[in-house]
């Protein structure tokens, strides 16, 4: 039985005219006796008397319009109560972000939403430093609904996998490399992207994937290889939760880079530190990202938001 058909038998109780009800259900008069015609195929009985003057509901039909009035108006009113808050904005919404970003960059960004929709409580949390090379984790665990994060290559292309979706770019800063004052690079403005193949650089992660090449390729653009640093983050600084703070640490005990992007000392500033343009790398570029089966008024809400005001 189809909804379709409840909805032509309950108007035409009400009308008893074929003509009136295919005006008010917006089809053809043919088309209300063909649904009319299968429900009472369905049920085994006719439901109205039909004569050349007048339509009339037979003791089956009356029968059948007192069962099922009452189920199918509360049916429709879960639809159309189930529509309307398909249409609003939830009361909170959890936003992650990269740590590098800086909390004070994270409340500027999110501020257009939380003017735009103040009955929305919007919770922010710094995203682990584990998962700075896997921003989806916290979308997997549920510790954020969207996430900020960093996406290297100019674009959001190395964010791009199943299940996921990655909104408008916000941010778009140069490559660079973090290094300490008394690194031969220091007192450089730029480098070469070919130069990075004669140092270790620090890497918070081990994980496999494009991502990861993104952020720091095998090869320069001549082939020459980079090597990741073997230094053991949570081995050497004794704490399985390395923060940005620790990268800093092992910057400054090392003559190992970090790959990084221009700005971040304004966020985090380290007067021994000094952070070095790259030339040949594409820009870091700063975008939201969610889980596609998640989606939803308020994370598109979010979304407008932000990227209305950058």
């Amino acid at each position: 039985m189809e909804f379709r058909e409840l909805e032509t038998f309950l108007v035409l109780a009400q009308e008893l005219h074929f003509g009136r009800s295919a005006t008010r259900l917006h089809v053809s008069q043919a088309r209300v006796s063909q649904l009319i015609r299968d429900l009472e195929r369905e049920l085994g009985g006719p439901l109205f008397d039909r004569t050349s003057r007048r339509v009339t509901l037979t003791a089956l039909g009356e029968r059948f319009r007192q069962t099922v009035q009452q189920p199918y108006e509360q049916l429709l009113l879960a639809v159309r109560d189930t529509r309307a808050a398909s249409r609003e904005v939830a009361a909170e919404l959890r936003v992650g972000y990269m740590q590098s970003i800086g909390g004070s960059l994270a409340s500027e960004l999110i501020a257009p939403f939380e003017r735009a929709y103040p009955h929305c409580r919007t919770t922010v949390v710094a995203l682990p430093m584990r998962h700075a090379m896997v921003p989806r984790a916290d979308l997997d665990d549920g510790t954020a609904e969207v996430v900020l994060c960093w996406s290297p290559g100019g674009s959001g292309d190395a964010l791009t996998e199943p299940g996921l979706s990655v909104g408008p770019v916000l941010i778009r800063l140069p490559r660079g490399v973090l290094v300490r004052e008394d690194h031969p690079f220091a007192n450089r403005s730029t480098i070469d992207v070919e130069e990075l193949a004669d140092y270790e650089i620090v890497d918070p992660s081990r994980p496999a994937g494009k991502y990861v090449e993104a952020w720091v390729p095998r090869t320069t653009p001549a082939g020459r290889p980079i090597h990741r640093t073997e230094q053991d983050l949570p081995g050497l600084l004794g704490r399985t939760e390395p923060v940005l703070e620790d990268i800093f640490t092992i910057v400054t005990r090392t003559k190992a880079l970090h790959v990084t992007f221009v700005g971040l000392l304004d966020r985090y500033p380290r007067p021994d530190m000094r952070v070095v343009e790259v030339n040949g790398l594409a820009p870091m570029v700063l975008l939201p990202m969610w889980r596609t089966a998640h989606e939803n008024t308020t994370i598109r809400a979010f979304v407008e938001e932000i990227s209305a005001h950058r």
